[in-house]
C-alpha cells in the first residue's frame, strides 16, 4: 500500500523531457529525464514530509510548478522547481489563513503563471499574475463575486461564473454582459470551458434542456448555440482542445469503461490505433505544444498502469514506465463491470472484484460465497470507474470481494440520476447501496452476515449511516473522515465554498438556516442514531481537516463511549481530509485489515513497526484491533 514507483508522467512542451512523480525515501517528488535517456533522471524537488501530488510544466520549460499545503490544511501555496538547478522557490507569499489555486499558463506568455488568491476576501479568489523569471507579481483584478474565472489564451480574464439572483448560475463578461445562464438543476453540470483563440466562440459543458452533459459552443456575435458533441446515455466529462484554435478536438465519456472519441476528422485514426493496441481505457495525459507527441496511460483492472510515449507522425508507442513494476508478475484480481437495478428502477453502474482463485471460470461469480466489503466513493459528486485500484486490490488480496457502486448522485451518468439524490443523503442514496448488497447476496457472491461497509468522506458518512441507521445489514464499518452531523458539516465549510452552497449542499442536503431543513438534516445524521450502533466500528480522522472538522468524529465517538458501544478511534495530528504522508496511508490500511480480519475473517499482515513510523494516535479501542496491544 505504499506509493507507486511512478505516477503522473508528463512530456515537456517541446518534447525534450519526460517528468514524473516517484518516491524519495517514500515521499513523492518530481523527477525529470531527457525523453531519449530515462536512465539519466534527476529529482528536482526535495519534499521530505508530504507527497507532492500534482504538478504542471511552465510553457518556457524552465520550471515545473506545483502547489503544496502544510499538514493537510488545504492552505496551498505555489512553488516552482527549476529544471536546470533543481532549486525550489516559493512564487507567492500566501497568508496563513488563505490559499492559492492555479488559474492558467499559456505559451503566449511563457514566463507567467496566473493564480487565484483569497487573502483579501476568504470567499472569493482575486487574480494574481506572477512572472516566474523575474519574481514580479501583479494583482490584475479583484473578484467581484465570481465562483470561477474564464481566461483567454493570453491569460486575460474574459468572463466569470457567478450565482444568479434567482438561483442557478450565470456566465458574464468582464463588463457585466450575460453570455448565458443555467438553472439550479444544471449548475453542477453546466460551466464554461473557454474561448476560441479568436475570441468569437465560447465553449461549454452543458446539460441545459437535455438529460446528459454535452459540449456546446455559443457564437458571441449571434448568440447561436451549437452542439459539438453529445452522448444520449452518459455525460461528456472531459475535452481536449486544439492549442492553435481553441476548438474542441476530442471528448471523454465513461459508462462501464472510459472512452475518448474525436469530434471531427482530427485524431480519428490515431484514437482507433491506440484503442486497438491498448484497449478503450487508454488515457491521453498531455501533449507537446506541437501536438506531435503525447503521454498515454494504459489502465487495466488486473494490472498496474503503464505509461507510453505516443508519436503521432510515426504512429509508434514507446513504453516509459509501469506504475508498480513489483506487481507485474503477480495475478491480480479482475474487476467486473455490472449494472444493478435499484428498487425504483435506476441503473447503478457498479464494479465487482473477487479474490484471485475464488472464481475458477472468471465469470464474476465465486465458486463459494466470500465475505464482501462495500466500498463507497466520496464526494458524493464523484464516481467509481473501471481500472486498477490499489484499495480494491488490497482488500481482494486479503480475501474479500469488493463491490463499488455508483449510487444516485454520482456524476457522469446524467442529470436525472444525479438529481435523484436531492434530499436523499442517508435516504435513497443509502437504499441504492443496500440494493447492491442484496444483488450480491442473490447472485451468490456473499452471505447476509459477512458484509462490511467502508469509505472516506461521503463514503465515510455512508459507513456511519450503515452502522447507525441499518446496523442489521452490516457486520462492521470503516469510516475515514466521514461527517457525523450534517448541520455542523455545512455550517463549518471553508469560506471559499460559500459561492457554491446554494445549488449544491443546500439543495441536496438542506439549508441549516431553515428550521424544517435542520430537522431533516439531523434525521439523516449518524450522530442522531448513534445509540443504534451495535456492530464493530473503526473511525479515522485527520486533526487538521478543514472540511470535516475533528469535532465531528470526537462527538460521535464520545457518544458511543458514553452509551457503552465499543469503538476504535484513530487520529492523525498531521493530516487533513485524507493522507499526505505515505506512512500514515500505510498505517490506515494496516489497521483496517486488522479490524476486518476480526470482523470478517480475512488475512492480515503483522503490523510490524508501521504505527511507530506513522503519526497514528489510537485514542479509543486499541484492544479491539487484532495485532494492537492496549496499554
Amino acid at each position: 500500500m505504499g506509493n507507486p514507483a511512478v505516477s503522473m508522467v508528463r512530456v515537456s512542451p517541446t518534447g525534450k523531457y519526460v517528468s514524473w512523480l516517484a518516491p524519495v525515501d517514500t515521499i513523492m517528488n518530481i523527477h525529470i529525464a531527457p525523453v531519449d535517456d530515462l536512465l539519466s533522471s534527476r529529482v528536482i524537488t526535495t519534499s521530505t514530509v508530504r507527497d507532492i501530488t500534482s504538478y504542471f510544466w511552465a510553457p518556457n520549460e524552465r520550471d515545473i510548478y506545483f502547489f503544496s499545503d502544510e499538514n493537510g490544511n488545504e492552505a496551498f501555496s505555489p512553488y516552482a522547481a527549476s529544471v536546470d538547478s533543481g532549486e525550489t522557490r516559493s512564487l507567492y507569499d500566501v497568508a496563513s489563513n488563505a490559499r492559492a489555486i492555479p488559474q492558467g499558463v499559456t505559451s503566449r506568455r511563457p514566463d507567467e503563471l496566473l493564480i487565484g488568491v483569497n487573502d483579501r476576501d476568504p470567499q472569493y479568489f482575486d487574480l494574481v499574475r506572477i512572472n516566474t523569471v523575474t519574481g514580479e507579481t501583479v494583482e490584475i483584478i479583484e473578484n467581484p463575486g465570481y465562483q470561477s474565472w474564464i481566461m483567454d489564451e493570453d491569460l486575460v480574464p474574459r468572463a466569470g461564473q457567478r450565482a444568479a439572483d434567482e438561483g442557478g448560475t450565470e456566465i458574464v463578461t468582464m463588463n457585466g454582459d450575460i453570455i448565458t445562464t443555467a438553472p439550479a438543476e444544471d449548475s453542477l453540470s453546466t460551466y464554461g470551458i473557454g474561448f476560441s483563440n479568436d475570441g468569437q466562440t465560447f465553449f461549454m459543458l452543458d446539460s441545459r434542456n437535455r438529460e446528459t452533459t454535452a459540449v456546446t459552443a455559443i457564437d458571441l456575435d449571434t448568440k447561436v448555440l451549437t452542439v459539438i458533441a453529445e452522448n444520449p446515455r452518459v455525460d461528456i466529462i472531459d475535452v481536449e482542445r486544439a492549442p492553435d484554435t481553441g476548438e474542441v478536438l476530442i471528448v471523454k465519456t465513461d459508462y462501464l469503461k472510459p472512452e475518448w472519441r474525436s469530434t471531427g476528422d482530427d485524431l480519428v485514426d490515431e484514437l482507433a490505433w491506440l484503442s486497438e493496441r491498448l484497449g478503450s481505457t487508454a488515457e491521453l495525459m498531455n501533449w507537446t505544444e506541437d501536438r506531435q507527441q503525447a503521454v498515454v496511460y494504459s489502465d487495466r483492472s488486473d494490472q498496474p498502469g503503464t505509461y507510453f510515449l505516443f508519436d503521432r507522425d510515426a504512429l509508434t508507442l514507446t513504453e516509459l514506465f509501469k506504475t508498480r513494476p513489483a506487481l507485474a508478475d503477480y495475478d491480480l484480481a479482475i474487476m467486473h463491470p455490472r449494472v444493478i437495478e435499484s428498487r425504483d428502477g435506476l441503473e447503478l453502474v457498479s464494479y465487482l472484484t473477487l479474490p484471485v482463485g475464488s472464481d475458477s471460470n472468471r465469470d464474476g461469480v465465486p465458486d463459494e460465497t466470500v465475505p464482501l466489503v462495500l466500498l463507497v466513493h466520496g464526494g458524493p459528486w464523484e464516481r467509481d470507474s473501471y481500472g486498477y485500484n490499489s484499495t480494491v486490490q488490497h482488500l481482494a488480496n486479503r480475501g474479500y470481494g469488493v463491490l463499488t457502486v455508483n449510487f444516485r448522485g454520482s456524476t457522469g451518468l446524467g442529470k436525472s440520476f444525479r438529481r435523484a439524490a436531492v434530499g436523499e443523503f442517508g435516504g435513497k442514496m443509502h437504499d441504492d447501496l443496500l440494493d447492491a448488497v442484496d444483488w450480491a447476496i442473490s447472485e451468490g457472491v456473499t452471505d447476509p452476515d459477512t458484509v462490511a461497509i467502508m469509505g472516506a468522506s461521503y463514503g465515510g458518512y455512508a459507513a456511519l449511516v450503515g452502522a447507525s441507521m441499518t446496523p442489521d445489514r452490516f457486520a462492521c464499518a470503516v469510516d475515514l473522515v466521514g461527517p457525523t452531523n450534517l448541520i455542523d458539516l455545512v455550517e463549518s465549510f471553508p469560506s471559499y465554498w460559500g459561492a457554491y452552497l446554494e445549488d449544491t449542499w443546500y439543495a441536496y442536503i438542506g439549508d441549516p438556516r431553515v428550521e424544517a431543513d435542520r430537522a431533516h438534516m439531523l434525521s439523516r445524521s449518524p450522530i442522531t442514531h448513534a445509540a443504534s450502533v451495535n456492530i464493530p466500528i473503526i473511525v479515522f480522522q485527520g486533526a487538521t481537516d478543514p472540511r470535516v472538522l475533528k469535532n465531528q468524529s470526537d462527538n460521535f465517538v464520545a457518544t458511543l463511549k458514553r452509551i457503552g458501544t465499543p469503538v476504535t478511534y484513530i487520529v492523525y495530528p498531521d493530516e487533513g481530509h485524507g493522507f499526505g504522508r505515505p506512512a500514515n496511508f500505510e498505517s490506515f490500511y494496516a489497521l483496517t485489515e486488522q479490524f476486518l480480519s476480526v470482523c470478517l475473517g480475512g488475512r492480515a499482515e503483522p503490523l510490524g513497526d508501521i504505527l511507530e513510523r506513522s503519526s497514528a494516535q489510537i485514542e479509543e479501542g486499541a484492544n479491539l484491533i487484532s495485532g494492537v496491544i492496549s496499554e
